[in-house]
């Protein structure tokens, strides 16, 4: 916060000019709908190329590890009694390995959705460019939100 009669910003020391502008009178209470949606889609028009190639990605993507569920399906179904302790094993990893996946993607995708909201410039590599912690803590709430 910034004192009304400041002339510098005590953080930084950049002059304010002629003191912190005093608050509109009418602050805005509502927004329209049709006002919303317009300008909506005017930002998906101008990144449409973007968000259907992101989305596009995403799913097919999340589609490939469900390639290693189906193999342990069949090892299980076609190896008999001693093959099923070994399809089960590959069932849950390639299951966790899917979620995953399809966790990391979805977060990406919407990181990728928000930088077209913002009109931030938005780019394909915006899906894979989660930080680590960032990554590790959407991960851990939809496995708390999926239990």
């Amino acid at each position: 916060m910034i004192h009304k009669a400041a002339r510098k910003c005590r953080y930084c020391g950049e002059s304010i000019g002629g003191g912190v502008p005093a608050p509109l009178e009418k602050d805005p209470t509502s927004l329209e709908l049709n006002d919303v949606l317009s300008a909506s889609w005017e930002l998906f028009k101008q990144h449409m190329a973007v968000a259907v190639g992101g989305l596009v990605l995403a799913v097919a993507l999340q589609m490939l590890p469900f390639l290693g569920v189906w193999i342990a399906v069949l090892v299980a179904a076609q190896g008999g009694p001693d093959a099923e302790p070994i399809g089960i094993v590959i069932f849950a990893v390639m299951f966790l390995i899917c979620m995953t996946i399809s966790i990391y993607l979805s977060c990406g995708l919407n990181r990728l959705l928000l930088n077209i909201a913002y009109d931030r410039d938005p780019q394909i590599g915006d899906m894979f460019a989660m930080k680590f912690n960032t990554m590790i803590s959407m991960l851990s709430a939809n496995i708390i939100q999926g239990v």
